[in-house]
């Protein structure tokens, strides 16, 4: 019987899952532990973006021309996809593939959201004016400071007490 490219990835694949996780034939890993293939990140080389560094058709042959547009197409391709996020969590053994599961991508989602969005231009009433300078006041401290070079006073504006919390607490 011979063995199919298929059969030798799962029996890798298996091997893998069963050595990172720590399970074995008898004893199942945790529930708790899977395997994503592409988290943090996928592998690219420096010249897989030669177009982002060069621009499309700078290309020095049609070949390069050529190349360049697809390493464009492949980026985009990649950052306009939606991963299926609970992939990692819909199996028994908590391992998925990475696709698209939807196949929506996000520029037609974003299309879908301009497309249907309303901008109201309306002018805000003095009150209203009014809360947003105190608020806007509230994020910023204008102080008076000796320079200690000249010694001579100046203005300077910082970021509030209020905001220096948030910050330290964001």
């Amino acid at each position: 019987m011979g063995y199919q490219l298929g059969d030798l990835g799962r029996t890798f694949r298996d091997q893998m899952y069963n050595v990172l996780t720590g399970g074995d034939g008898s004893v199942p890993p945790a529930k708790s532990s899977f395997i994503t293939w592409c988290m943090p990140g996928l592998p690219y080389q420096e010249a897989d973006f030669a177009f982002a560094a060069q621009g499309i058709g700078t290309g020095a042959t049609a070949a390069e021309d050529k190349l360049l547009l697809q390493q464009a197409y492949n980026f985009s391709s990649l950052i306009d996809f939606i991963p299926d996020v609970t992939s990692g969590y819909s199996s028994g053994r908590q391992d998925g593939v990475w696709r698209n599961a939807s196949g929506a991508r996000l520029s037609e989602i974003y299309g879908q959201i301009l497309k249907f969005s309303k901008v109201v231009d309306d002018q805000l009433t003095d009150d209203q004016k009014a809360k947003l300078d105190r608020f806007r006041g509230l994020l910023r401290v204008t102080r008076t400071v000796k320079d200690i070079v000249t010694e001579q006073e100046k203005q300077v504006t910082e970021d509030s007490p209020m905001l220096k919390a948030y910050k330290a607490c964001m």
